[in-house]
């Protein structure tokens, strides 16, 4: 979805910006006027794109929520209070990011938000995620039940960051309601890299979509 006007801010947005970050709104205006941002996605019901850019002077990436429609930014959040809401970042796109504004930053890969990329030459189908669900019945002790895999390439190092990647929580979400799990008595997961990884456990507070049902 491209932009339709020039960027505009709220003041929201204004106060977001001063807060946050030392690039000027008049700088980010340029930047997201000229393209040198990257589009992650539009949310959903609105017409507001979440562009990813890079700050040269806070050395550090941001995400402007801005309406498409209208220009305005409504907010802008630091790469690591994105994740929490919409997951991960491929590192491929954050340096795509940084080159637009002409920048070089080392160790992308180690920023929180970001999800590394494979290193060159390593058998990433060698191994998956293996993902069960714990189960609190309303009879019973506790039980696990298992709920397929998920590719290793896409999952994060610290494994139980999983849970905020672009859409692992839906597609774990449809995968319970097929085998008839009750969402509410699904209360978290057990995620374990391969046959011979440490099994690490995730209290899920809340589903995707949970409260529409």
């Amino acid at each position: 979805m491209p932009l339709r006007r020039t960027t505009t801010f709220t003041i929201h947005a204004l106060d977001r910006v001063a807060e946050r970050m030392h690039l000027t709104t008049v700088e980010l205006a340029e930047i997201l006027d000229r393209g040198l941002a990257v589009t992650l996605g539009v949310d959903e019901y609105s017409n507001r794109l979440r562009r990813l850019f890079y700050s040269v002077v806070d050395e550090q990436f941001f995400v402007a929520v801005q309406d498409a429609k209208f220009g305005d930014v409504v907010t802008v959040l630091p790469l690591d209070y994105y994740v929490n809401l919409h997951g991960y970042v491929k590192e491929q796109t954050a340096l795509e990011a940084a080159a637009l504004v002409g920048a070089h930053p080392t160790e992308v890969w180690r920023l929180r938000g970001v999800m590394p990329t494979p290193e060159p030459g390593t058998n990433t189908g060698a191994s998956v995620v293996r993902i069960s669900g714990l189960i609190r019945p309303d009879d019973g002790a506790p039980k696990i039940k298992n709920l397929g895999s998920w590719p290793s390439e896409r999952a994060p190092t610290e494994l139980e960051e999983l849970v905020h990647a672009p859409g692992f929580l839906s597609e774990i979400r449809r995968r319970a309601r097929d085998k008839g799990i009750e969402l509410r008595q699904l209360f978290g997961l057990q995620l374990q890299m391969g046959k011979s990884g440490e099994p690490v456990r995730v209290e899920i507070e809340r589903w995707p979509e949970q409260e529409q049902e």
